[in-house]
């Protein structure tokens, strides 16, 4: 259930003149603009919320130049829903027609990747659908007949993005038509090619109230990743990127422990859940070498790409896509590796050189 700004509105006064989160800021730590800060727009958001003051052309746009902000959710010692607010805000203001043009352009954006593959079984793959990059789709549909299993892709755009832009109406009839893709193909069993795609599968698909088929399976990709993954030749210490979208799917938030100075571990007080073992355990089975970065799990900073910020303001998104690259190569690791198509596809395209530093954890699998 979509709720009001509104109903976000203790939230928000919990949120107005609380700085503790500023550690967890994705960009107001690149542009060092104190108006980029979870506080900041909370402030704004609260008086808006409170009818004392309409948002001005500069203020909507400053809502939008960021993520939805669910890094300093999970940084928040209360866990403060601050994604939910600022979707709820951006869905207020799409409705009254105010979105900017980068928005509004966004919703544009379509996939040049066809259907492909027969068999049984559903490859849905909205995450590759984004990049646009088809050996993406040759590889998942490798893997997964290599585990024995005879699949479709479908490279559908979900409703994730438009979610995230507040665009409900668009995001809902995204929804619907992977959802009738998914009845129509009559499979059983859908894999998803990445967190978001399970994530908007699963959860958006019951905000949005969208009905799914009854009798489909959902899984994640990675579950054939592990059946087929074997050593590496040659091994090495590797960072595993966790998307945005995955803290949707997560089974616990980060502890107070996460916050501490010098957390060095276990993992586990970043967030836990499937969506976080199981790539570990791919890893793991491939012989690789993990790095610790506090900022990872419910705490990843984000690769760019993350609710539909590189399709809005996509020199923004780049410069997020090189921050996070930059602190991994601080942890020593030899190559960064994401579950997620997206990620690895937009923090490659933000590479200058050697742009196999970045791997879809598929491509290691795949090799």
């Amino acid at each position: 259930m979509l709720k009001t700004l509104q109903e976000y509105e203790h939230d928000l006064y919990g949120c107005r003149f609380c700085p503790m989160c500023k550690p967890s800021s994705e960009v107001a730590n690149i542009t060092q603009v104190e108006s980029h800060t979870t506080r900041a727009r909370a402030m704004m958001l609260w008086r808006y919320a409170a009818g004392v003051a309409e948002l001005s052309r500069d203020e909507i746009e400053l809502l939008y130049r960021s993520t939805l902000d669910s890094v300093s959710e999970a940084w928040c010692v209360n866990h403060y829903p601050v994604s939910g607010y600022i979707a709820a805000a951006r869905r207020s203001i799409f409705s009254q027609g105010r979105a900017p043009e980068e928005v509004k352009g966004a919703l544009e954006f379509y996939t040049s990747l066809k259907n492909k593959g027969d068999g049984d079984v559903l490859l849905l793959a909205c995450e590759i659908a984004q990049t646009n990059e088809a050996t993406m789709l040759d590889v998942a549909l490798s893997i997964l007949e290599k585990g024995g299993i005879r699949a479709r892709a479908l490279p559908l755009l979900d409703g994730s993005f438009a979610y995230s832009l507040g665009a409900e109406k668009e995001a809902r009839e995204r929804t619907s038509i992977v959802a009738e893709a998914i009845r129509e193909s009559g499979a059983h069993t859908v894999y998803c090619d990445g967190p978001r795609t399970q994530w908007a599968l699963t959860e958006l698909a019951l905000i949005l109230g969208v009905e799914l088929p009854k009798d489909i399976v959902i899984k994640p990709f990675a579950e054939v990743m592990l059946k087929v993954a074997q050593p590496a030749a040659s091994a090495g210490k590797v960072f595993f990127h966790d998307c945005r979208s995955a803290m949707g799917l997560a089974r616990t938030l980060p502890t107070d422990a996460a916050i501490l100075p010098d957390c060095t571990g276990p993992e586990e007080v970043l967030g836990t859940g499937e969506v976080y073992e199981l790539p570990r355990r791919v890893l793991d089975a491939l012989g690789m070498e993990r790095t610790f970065s506090v900022w990872n799990r419910a705490m990843a900073k984000s690769c760019g790409a993350d609710d539909g910020l590189d399709l809005t303001y996509p020199e923004l998104a780049m410069e997020l896509a090189r921050e996070r690259i930059r602190k991994v190569r601080e942890t020593g690791a030899q190559k960064l590796v994401t579950g997620s198509p997206l990620c690895a596809a937009h923090m490659r395209d933000a590479l200058f050189e050697d742009k196999t530093y970045v791997a879809w954890l598929a491509e290691l699998v795949y090799r």
